[in-house]
């Protein structure tokens, strides 16, 4: 007996846990269609919030200007704002950054005026922050010039002035990557190298390309190439005029993607078990409307806003860099890149947006939670048959037989009786076994009050020792609760 109450308080711990979890699932969508879609990744004039009324700034960039960024930012050394705005005087001309200092009353003052060779306003951006040192203060301007080419700009902040560093430019793409480091009392990131693709002029094949690595060099405070190398372009993996626009390459990698070893389970037939728990089902999904990337590590999920995808090359592979922000804080400074490479039609390498996170994801056929329910079946199938054998027979428990013929039971005890049919189903990997009683039976014959009453029950075989337990349930739409605490013992009746 101290066994049978043991059991039942370890099953109704689980149950409590169980159902309380049950109430914060989270719910797979359907699998995006694979087909290209159209994308928008531009800053309209219309979606642009300006923190000053633009009537204030045309005083500033006369009328009819086109704003393309701004932000309030600390970028000098001091412990005020700076309004920091980029704009287009006109459709065809170059934008054009202005950062201004914020006085009493919202008096602008012109601080630092730089007329970039940036054309698109799509694809623009700037952020602010430590780039050389832990805390010097930098401006990086990422955008595209009229001919399409990338441009990548650095501003550094030093002896109160503003000065142009560099200037890089990439007919495939210009990349800036950082490194962390570590100190006893922080960890920041600076630069660590910038990454140039150019084509090689050097030859007529319009496949090779030309990467260099620029490092800063401390000493002369310059950044010097440290790496020239020329490659081919591989185009057997896919069709490589996707690798050419971010919108086709985005577009292809729309949708669901699960980790690699998902894949490997599937062609095996052996999902793990603690994936049967719907909760536990890890996976990417990008989406373009809203664009932004959810990232599912178990029972909880990270969801970034895209503001803007660029595109990169490493390893002679070429890829996407999304730029990140919080999706519930989508204004804060502090950016976050995630590195995506198609390493061939149905294979991603993902690195970001944690330094940590650096893993391999497949595109399947169907959403895994599919596969996850046709395993659950199986498994459900042969625990169904298991406990069907096991039932049939005759069990005595607290005064009442109960005999057990195919799916049908008859309940008796002193000349009374219940009879009619059960059904085992299972929920949350508990089995249930319900019980539905034929009325039809003359009220003098009828037992009145009964341990089946209740009709569902979490039922626990105890093979071994030839005894089941039930323990009352009331079954939800999605779970179930515990109706009452007692438990009901039925031992088989061996001959």
């Amino acid at each position: 007996m101290k066994k049978i109450v043991f059991f039942c308080i370890i099953l109704l711990l689980a149950i409590f846990s169980s159902c309380q979890k049950a109430n914060n699932d989270s719910k797979n969508g359907n699998l995006i269609n694979d087909s290209i879609k159209n994308i928008n990744i531009s800053n309209k004039t219309n979606q642009i919030k300006l923190i000053f009324p633009y009537s204030k700034l045309e005083f500033f960039f006369g009328k009819n200007f086109i704003p393309v960024f701004n932000k309030v930012i600390n970028a000098d050394s001091d412990l005020n704002e700076e309004y920091i705005i980029a704009y287009k005087k006109d459709e065809e001309s170059n934008v054009t950054v202005v950062l201004f200092d914020i006085a009493k009353g919202d008096i602008l003052k012109i601080k630092f005026i730089y007329d970039s060779n940036i054309f698109y306003s799509s694809n623009f951006s700037l952020h602010a922050g430590n780039l050389f040192y832990e805390k010097d203060m930098c401006l990086v301007i990422e955008g595209k010039s009229k001919d399409n080419k990338n441009i990548l700009v650095i501003i550094k902040y030093e002896n109160e002035n503003y000065n142009i560093v560099q200037e890089f430019t990439g007919d495939y793409s210009v990349t800036i990557n950082y490194k962390e480091i570590e100190t006893d009392k922080s960890k920041y990131f600076i630069i660590n190298n910038i990454v140039t693709i150019n084509s090689s002029f050097s030859s007529t094949n319009t496949n090779i390309q030309k990467k260099e690595i620029y490092e800063w060099d401390y000493n002369s405070s310059t950044f010097k190439i440290v790496q020239t190398e020329e490659f081919t372009i591989n185009n057997n993996i896919l069709n490589s005029t996707i690798y050419y626009s971010e919108e086709k390459y985005f577009n292809y990698i729309l949708g669901f993607w699960y980790p690699l070893d998902y894949q490997t389970m599937i062609e095996k037939n052996k999902i793990s078990e603690d994936l049967l728990n719907e909760e536990n089902i890890q996976f990417l999904f990008f989406s373009d409307n809203p664009l932004e990337v959810n990232i599912k590590h178990g029972d909880y999920i990270d969801k970034y806003s895209i503001f803007k995808i660029s595109r990169i090359w490493d390893q002679q592979r070429p890829g996407l860099r999304l730029f990140l922000t919080e999706f519930s804080k989508p204004n804060n400074n502090y950016i976050k890149f995630m590195d995506v490479y198609l390493m061939n039609d149905k294979s991603l390498k993902v690195s970001g947006p944690e330094t940590f996170f650096i893993a391999d994801f497949v595109r399947l056929a169907k959403p895994f939670l599919e596969y996850v329910n046709e395993k659950k079946e199986e498994i459900n199938k042969k625990r169904s048959v298991e406990i069907f054998d096991f039932l049939q027979g005759e069990f005595v428990g607290n005064g009442y037989v109960l005999n057990i013929k195919e799916y049908s039971y008859k309940l008796q005890k002193d000349g009374h009786i219940t009879e009619g049919y059960y059904k085992i189903l299972f929920n949350k990997n508990y089995s249930i076994i319900s019980f539905v009683e034929d009325n039809s039976l003359k009220e003098n014959i009828k037992l009145k009050d009964h341990p089946l009453i209740n009709q569902n029950y979490v039922i626990n075989i105890l093979k071994e020792e030839n005894y089941f337990v039930l323990l009352p349930v009331k079954l939800n739409l999605n779970d179930f609760s515990i109706s009452e605490i007692s438990s009901i013992i039925f031992k088989k009746y061996l001959k």
